[in-house]
């Protein structure tokens, strides 16, 4: 047996209702400050369209033989919303695209999840990505707000990633997530300041904490291990590397307290080769989106990454070219007018310009074998360094 759907008349006899107010027992209050308005329904049309509002009607007791409910949506944006609740339809193509915005976050509110969806991909048409760029901060917080709103946030992580500047300069580090910090400091071609990245993650911990003090110099100690635990998923993923000694020495420093003393000790290793800390130097990640060299290409950095990767999987370091340190603390020799240098003179890259001065130089000492055969000064064209770190 077939059957036909009269779907436009259905809709066009219940919208007669939205201005037929002898059966309605319902007022509904809304607006905000200075714009405010009643609107008269049905409660039956209500209780079966929003469960919000289902949820406002059983719990609230009739007045003068009406139930009253209050609603802190936009005038106008409820009127739209009031008659697609009555017919289905919602003309968004007489709206501006900040009404339709007002319009989505209210139908969340409502639980209209039929029109929630269709707003959503609305907006994520190549026409309304300007405006949604346009207005990042704003849809950026609302839409973080709502956990089912996943193609937005991931449309606002996208843009994150392609303009990093914005999370620094424009977003307010309070409202960013710590899922969304995370992911943008896993990415690998950040094109950021490292200081500028830890300051905002400052700014982003103590936003977590309304307890704590904007200034970490009259922080106690239980304050310090509080903000410790807020970072605790974050600090791994700051490039320390990337710092100069004196801008350890200045941002880092200060907030020793919240790192594990044995990664802080290895970090400090790093940047001052104290000689009394022992073990492997924890390794924090590495920007590997960006090639800067004149000796290698990308496919060489990756042949070379694939070679890493293989040691520990059954290779045999021994029958590798590999020079092996001998003297504990000495594998890296840090000074402040020196290139990259290891171990006593075991390679030294000195002068200001290692292409045209020829003030390099090599001589074994610390490690099993040497570097380089001839003894005399050399300049250099170009250097890599690399670091491997065991994964356990």
């Amino acid at each position: 047996m077939s059957k036909k759907l009269f779907f436009p008349q259905l809709s066009h006899d219940l919208t007669k209702l939205i201005t037929d107010e002898r059966f309605s027992d319902v007022i509904i209050e809304t607006g905000r400050d200075d714009d405010k308005n009643s609107f008269k329904a049905h409660s039956s049309i209500l209780y079966c369209r929003s469960p919000y509002l289902r949820k406002e009607l059983l719990r609230n007791e009739k007045s003068d033989d009406l139930l009253r409910i209050d609603l802190n949506i936009p005038v106008k944006t409820f009127r739209a919303l009031l008659s697609y609740m009555y017919n289905g339809l919602i003309p968004l193509d007489h709206l501006t695209i900040f009404e339709i915005y007002q319009i989505l976050f209210a139908s969340e509110k409502l639980g209209l999840k039929e029109l929630v969806i269709y707003i959503r991909s609305y907006y994520l048409k190549p026409y309304h990505k300007e405006w949604l760029r346009q207005n990042f901060e704003m849809i950026y917080h609302s839409s973080f707000k709502h956990e089912s709103f996943q193609d937005l946030q991931q449309f606002c992580i996208s843009i994150l990633f392609q303009n990093p500047e914005l999370i620094l300069k424009s977003l307010d580090s309070s409202s960013m997530t710590e899922d969304s910090l995370i992911s943008f400091l896993k990415r690998d071609d950040l094109k950021i300041d490292v200081i500028e990245v830890w300051d905002f993650v400052i700014r982003w911990g103590i936003s977590k904490d309304p307890r704590l003090l904007k200034d970490p110099s009259l922080w106690s100690n239980n304050d310090f291990k509080t903000f410790g635990k807020t970072l605790q998923k974050v600090l791994p993923l700051i490039r320390f590397h990337e710092m100069s000694r004196q801008q350890f020495l200045e941002r880092i420093q200060p907030f020793q307290q919240i790192f594990d003393p044995k990664v802080y000790d290895s970090v400090m290793m790093r940047y001052c080769m104290i000689p009394s800390i022992q073990g492997e130097l924890t390794v924090f990640p590495i920007t590997r989106g960006i090639l800067d060299s004149t000796l290698i290409t990308k496919k060489h950095a990756a042949l070379i990454d694939f070679w890493i990767r293989q040691i520990g999987k059954g290779e045999d370091l021994k029958n590798s070219i590999l020079s092996r340190v001998k003297r504990a603390g000495t594998a890296i020799n840090y000074e402040d007018y020196l290139g990259p240098s290891f171990g006593f003179d075991d390679i030294t890259i000195n002068g200001e310009n290692f292409r045209e001065e020829r003030k390099c130089y090599c001589s074994k000492h610390c490690y099993e074998k040497e570097i380089r055969n001839v003894k005399d000064y050399f300049s250099l064209d170009d250097y890599e360094v690399f670091q491997i770190q065991m994964k356990v």
